[in-house]
């Protein structure tokens, strides 16, 4: 039973195993959510906190050896900076131990029942994937509007 007028989001709740999780490092995965009846919001996010924490670096063409072939070689200088709008494609940190990936969110109007559907899906890479102890999806409210005040 969800509160009317109701703003909630969706989380994936999980944590790698005590052997640690694999196939999950380069491979975005889609997260949707939707109401029945109403359009789909499909993402992509990647399950691996570490993911967000790696220092990237720039992949340039240089000029090396003896006849100046062109080689793709690693940059020595800074990483890049990440972009801001990308924090929520990482998984966050929970205070229980447990991480947490949004997966969407939707608005209950209140009245008429209706399905939420929610999705995980990693169908294209191909690679094995294993180690991640998944507790749940956790529902709660983001926003509460009652007479058209935001709480």
């Amino acid at each position: 039973m969800l509160s009317p007028d109701t703003l909630y989001g969706a989380y994936l709740v999980f944590k790698p195993s005590s052997a640690g999780a694999y196939g999950f490092e380069y491979q975005s995965i889609e997260v949707s959510i939707a109401v029945a009846g109403v359009e789909t919001h499909k993402r992509a996010v990647f399950l691996d906190p570490e993911r967000g924490k790696r220092l990237r670096y720039q992949i340039v063409p240089r000029r090396v050896g003896i006849f100046n072939r062109t080689r793709m070689v690693a940059a020595a200088g800074p990483p890049q900076p990440p972009r801001d709008n990308l924090d929520d494609q990482y998984p966050k940190d929970r205070k229980d131990g447990w991480l947490e990936m949004e997966l969407g969110q939707f608005f209950s109007e209140g009245g008429e029942d209706k399905e939420v559907e929610m999705g995980v899906y990693e169908i294209k890479g191909g690679d094995w994937k294993g180690g991640l102890l998944v507790q749940g999806i956790e529902v709660r409210p983001k926003q509460c509007v009652h007479a058209n005040n935001t709480i």
